[in-house]
């Protein structure tokens, strides 16, 4: 029970309260804090072995991975006392120059799963989403945020092959599989990522991350692997229409620009990309909402269209501007008609005014459209009231030649 409660004392947040600027002074600020009245050996091999055997905690925050640091350079400096004559451990070089292409790996798979394989979660509706792009367009703006990504990713680790030591490339080199190059000229984008993440420790020690994720870049990092590089390789397609919706291209170029920032990547060159990415999201979504808005027109018009109408309409590509204004003919000549009349009757109107005016005229302006169908509305109550008027007169007049 005691090793219990003392675990869950470490885990509940102390070390990051108590972090001093060595392991020494740490353990002695944690065994004046602790409340369970621990030896100070007992806290010190609790807290290794948490930090050893739970990966998710030993990430969990930048004081954790600083503690986590110290016992390795702790664990070094014995192995290195204990023969005289051991060298200085060699550190990683990795190749120069490589060909950044890979967007998901040489050996990656692409899988796509069909919208009937669905599971008791999918039971719900979905989520409407918005794809502005074909399943061609996505992957031709992906790639080159993969392939940046990428570089950032390499260049970083070439930038600091000098704290990388040799033995940890080679063992992590030797579990991959199929095994890859010492020097990482072979290595996907999948492999480096796990790489970084597996070895944060090294690269925390020595403050070599930048940007707002230049304390802990583990949940940056963690999440480009799993929101961009394992979907592009393993990605759902949705209802046909691809994997990449307009907000999941956005998410896409927010976290390469994140991940190039953070590894001091080159990240001018993202936000380029970013910028163009944005710019077509936009100018899609006017153009559709401005489609939409032509259909709903033409679908209020479509009992004042007549069948050879319809027929051209239906070929879009065919109609060029002029015919389209003629789809409401009828209406627009009436419109035309009832305006010409006013300027017969308004002999002041100046010349420049009626111009305006005409020119909202052929440009079927909706509020010119709504102002005349009301003064339409107003003449047939005024023609009603008269033959209401007319009818009563009429009535009256049969009523007083029958009673003669």
């Amino acid at each position: 029970m005691g090793k219990k409660e003392l675990s869950a004392w470490i885990r509940s947040g102390v070390v990051e309260k108590n972090l001093k600027e060595t392991f020494d002074s740490t353990l002695d600020a944690l065994y004046d804090a602790c409340p369970l009245r621990k030896s100070r050996e007992s806290i010190c091999k609790s807290l290794h072995d948490l930090l050893y055997s739970d990966k998710t905690f030993r990430q969990s925050s930048l004081a954790h991975i600083t503690m986590f640091g110290w016992l390795e350079d702790k664990k070094l400096s014995s192995s290195s006392s204990s023969s005289s004559q051991k060298q200085s451990k060699p550190f990683a070089v990795f190749k120069k120059t490589r060909f950044h292409s890979s967007a998901v790996g040489q050996h990656a798979t692409v899988t796509n799963h069909c919208k009937d394989n669905i599971t008791a979660r999918d039971s719900s509706p979905p989520i409407e989403q918005s794809f502005s792009f074909t399943e061609k367009e996505q992957g031709a703006i992906v790639e080159p945020f993969i392939n940046l990504a990428e570089r950032a990713v390499y260049d970083f680790l070439v930038n600091n092959e000098d704290i990388i030591p040799l033995e940890v490339v080679e063992s992590f080199a030797d579990k991959q599989r199929p095994p890859i190059s010492k020097d990482f000229r072979n290595a996907d984008l999948l492999c480096m990522l796990n790489f970084i993440l597996e070895n944060i420790v090294i690269f925390s020690k020595k403050s070599v991350f930048h940007g707002q994720y230049k304390a802990n870049p583990v949940e940056l990092l963690i999440d480009f692997k799993k929101k961009v590089r394992n979907k592009l390789a393993h990605g759902i397609i949705l209802n046909g229409k691809g994997r990449w919706n307009d907000h999941a291209l956005q998410h896409v170029s927010i976290l390469a620009c994140e991940v190039a920032i953070c590894l001091g990547g080159n990240y001018e060159e993202v936000f380029a990309n970013k910028k163009d990415v944005d710019n077509e999201i936009i100018k899609r979504w006017i153009d559709k909402a401005s489609q939409k808005r032509k259909s709903e027109v033409i679908l209020d018009n479509e009992d004042n269209v007549n069948p050879s109408q319809k027929r051209k309409f239906d070929d879009k590509e065919n109609i060029d501007a002029s015919q389209k204004r003629r789809l409401g003919d009828s209406d627009l000549g009436k419109i035309t008609e009832f305006v010409l009349d006013i300027f017969e009757n308004l002999e002041g109107t100046e010349k420049d005014d009626r111009k305006k005016i005409l020119k909202l005229v052929m440009d079927e302006n909706e509020y010119v459209t709504k102002f005349w169908k009301t003064i339409k509305a107003e003449e047939r109550k005024i023609q009603v009231r008269k033959f209401i008027r007319f009818a009563n007169v009429m009535f009256d007049i049969n009523l007083k030649a029958k009673n003669k």
